[in-house]
């Protein structure tokens, strides 16, 4: 996809950088900012940052909530740790990450496998 193309799907989509664009939006029940990264036009990541979301029964384990979700729909993972889930979506990769500190977002990051640096790797 181009960036003509992610801002015609999402009309309120800001751009940070000609490479950037972002949006809010609710993924899976969670609120979540959508980053799409852009590298000569075409996009080649995408990075949701999951925030936990207060239901009737407390905060949800969005980590756990979007393992499971991935793993019903890409099966067992390729990697995973504590912190880290990894599976393969055909040449390209879904990334589940949690956060490194309490309050921080889950991060879940879907990146084409040719895909080589965009402005979502700038420190």
């Amino acid at each position: 996809m181009s960036p003509e193309q992610v801002r015609r799907l999402y009309a309120d989509v800001e751009a940070s950088s000609p490479d950037l664009l972002s949006t809010r939006r609710v993924l899976a029940g969670s609120p979540a900012t959508v980053h799409f990264g852009f590298l000569g036009g075409q996009l080649t990541r995408v990075q949701a940052e999951l925030v936990h979301s207060q239901t009737e029964g407390g905060p949800t384990d969005v980590f756990g909530h979007f393992k499971q979700l991935l793993g019903q729909q890409y099966g067992p993972p390729l990697a995973q740790s504590e912190g880290s889930v990894t599976w393969s979506a055909g040449e390209s990769t879904i990334q589940l990450l949690a956060p490194g500190d309490p309050g921080a977002p889950v991060k879940l990051v879907y990146e084409r496998g040719d895909s080589a640096r965009t402005a979502l790797d700038a420190p």
